[in-house]
């Protein structure tokens, strides 16, 4: 079987925990390397267990190291990335791969992507978005069998999708609404107005279609995100199906301001609120602080409702939504 020679790092603007290595400088060790980046909700997600990974073969053989690629322009800033480390307690080396070189070096496409590189520096395992922890682990010890790492190692007994599980999982994907982008690269899914890139334009709500972002108040569209153009209130709405909606916001001036969350004109309560949301008198709302990922709802079982997020703040900048 062909295994792969993995590149050197190149272009890493700085590295995190770790002065910088070469690839080489691992030989002889087991590499995961873990491309993401920390507003990605599935990168998210696959950190716990890369940060188990880490603690227990660390001291056996096993080199982690996370390379953060940014999907959007904020995630290249070496004090949020500072930022996304201490939040998340990533004691690994982590590298600012600011202009995606190593990412394309290994020629990814997606968040997240895992690779193992044995002691001989060869790719031996690749994996592409959640997922795989068992198969991962399991072909990490064999890794470290071939370096002489002796012992025992054990792995926690975990369950295996049957076909029913498999149908269901694709039942519940198939009602799931899309990721939303809200730039002019990728997005598709505005509902009420064609956006003309860099210019501001007042919409009004005319709402009709599920999956659809439909908008009211002045907006600009740019490359990856569209911010509210002036501070009267104004807002986003839509219809969606899922159990959690992750939205990723940032400000224009780094100042803080109020996003409110409804869902069917109520505000949430602790049955649907996601962990980034306030509750009090006024209602269920943000505080949008940094760049990043806010956890918006979170319920039960998956739920279509109609969301609604406003504010009156010109600094209001949104990148995408995201459903699970």
């Amino acid at each position: 079987m062909f295994e792969p020679e993995a590149p050197n790092f190149k272009d890493i603007k700085k590295w995190f925990n770790s002065n910088p290595k070469s690839i080489k400088q691992y030989h002889g060790k087991v590499i995961l390397l873990d491309f993401f980046t920390y507003s990605c909700i599935n990168c998210i997600n696959m950190l716990p267990h890369i940060k188990m990974l880490y603690e227990k073969y660390k001291n056996r053989g096993l080199e982690v190291i996370g390379i953060q690629t940014p999907e959007f322009d904020f995630e290249k800033d070496n004090e949020n990335i500072q930022r996304a480390i201490e939040k998340y307690g990533l004691k690994y080396p982590i590298l600012n791969d600011y202009l995606n070189t190593t990412w394309k070096l290994y020629g990814n496409k997606y968040w997240p992507r895992r690779i193992l590189v044995n002691g001989r520096g060869k790719i031996i395992l690749q994996q592409i978005g959640e997922g795989g922890e068992h198969e991962l682990e399991l072909e990490i010890i064999k890794a470290l069998h071939e370096i002489g790492e002796k012992g025992e190692f054990t792995i926690e007994k975990k369950h295996f999708f049957t076909k029913n599980d498999k149908s269901n999982f694709l039942k519940y994907r198939s009602k799931l609404t899309p990721k939303i982008y809200m730039g002019w690269e990728k997005c598709k899914n505005f509902g009420n107005s064609n956006f003309i890139p860099k210019k501001s334009i007042n919409f009004i709500d005319n709402y009709e279609k599920e999956n659809k972002i439909y908008l009211n108040g002045n907006w600009i569209q740019e490359k990856d995100n569209i911010r509210k153009t002036n501070d009267e209130k104004g807002h986003i709405r839509l219809i969606y199906s899922a159990k959690k909606v992750n939205v990723i916001f940032s400000s224009l001036f780094g100042k803080k301001y109020r996003v409110y969350v409804y869902i069917n004109n109520q505000s949430l309560d602790r049955t649907n609120a996601g962990k980034d949301i306030k509750i009090d008198q006024s209602g269920s709302y943000l505080i949008i602080d940094k760049s990043g990922t806010y956890d918006v709802i979170e319920t039960n079982e998956m739920e279509s409702n109609e969301l609604k997020l406003f504010s009156n703040s010109n600094d209001f900048i949104i990148y995408s939504i995201d459903f699970k």
